[in-house]
């Protein structure tokens, strides 16, 4: 029951991150959004009744459903751990991988237990309708999906604003924080010490210092309007780089600035 609980939070939760798109329109993320909710969704409904209304239909389609993330989530982590990337984003996929495949797993015993069971030892609802208590669930459900999802839906972009106006987690102290964030690139630049900047990333970047120079495409001449986009050279600090056919991820840190640069495209 523990597994079936953590995969509807889990799913519901993942439902509340895609909900930005659903907010601030953009057509890849929207489209994206309008792809994966649903099923996310589904699945939690499914879980919850194979697992609280013993229904064996269910039991299997939560359990074929579980199955789809796992197979992704184990197909990216062999992918991306080949490819050298970051811990945080490896932590994430396994994450996914653990609670999915751990109740697939679960759902599979509990249908199994319930085929074999005696059929006057089965667990028969006394009604076909919702509960109180179900009502209550469900709204509790559409409560946790807005409480994940409120608070990452921010505007794609924004000029010299707090660390907390973002949609991206930042060490604690930056500030004048400009980002462009719109599918497939992601930039982001910020002002923090040098000593938060190490303890913030030097666990999951392998960060390295900057020998006579290094460069990453940055934000310039920030309007309410447009952001242009220009190569800023750095000859001091701190640089990582991490890229596979189409993907990259790139962090410098210039010591002189006090200032961190971040860009990051899916293609």
């Amino acid at each position: 029951m523990v597994a079936a609980v953590v995969s509807m939070v889990s799913a519901l939760a993942l439902a509340g991150a895609f909900l930005p798109g659903l907010i601030y329109l953009d057509a890849c993320t929207t489209i994206g959004s309008l792809i994966m909710m649903p099923p996310l969704i589904g699945f939690a409904i499914q879980q919850y009744r194979g697992t609280f209304r013993a229904n064996e239909t269910a039991l299997l389609t939560a359990a074929a459903g579980a199955l789809l993330p796992v197979g992704l989530a184990g197909l990216m982590l062999v992918t991306l751990s080949f490819q050298g990337a970051p811990l945080d984003l490896l932590s994430m996929v396994g994450g996914v991988l653990l609670i999915f495949g751990g109740a697939a797993a679960a759902n599979f015993h509990w249908y199994r237990t319930l085929r074999l069971a005696p059929a006057e030892c089965r667990f028969v609802p006394s009604r076909r309708g919702i509960s109180l208590r179900e009502m209550f669930f469900a709204v509790a459900a559409i409560g946790l999906i807005f409480a994940v999802g409120l608070p990452l839906a921010k505007p794609h972009y924004a000029h010299k604003v707090a660390a907390s106006e973002t949609p991206f987690s930042l060490p604690k102290g930056a500030k004048d924080v400009t980002y462009m964030d719109r599918n497939p690139q992601t930039f982001y630049m910020y002002t923090v010490d040098e000593q938060t900047f190490l303890d913030f990333y030097q666990d999951s970047y392998e960060l390295e210092p900057i020998e006579g120079s290094a460069s990453i495409l940055a934000l310039t001449n920030c309007t309410e309007t447009a952001y242009n986009i220009t190569r800023k050279q750095v000859f001091q600090g701190w640089v990582y780089e991490w890229h596979h056919e189409d993907q990259g991820t790139y962090l410098i840190y210039d010591r002189d600035q006090q200032r961190v640069y971040y860009h990051s495209h899916t293609r």
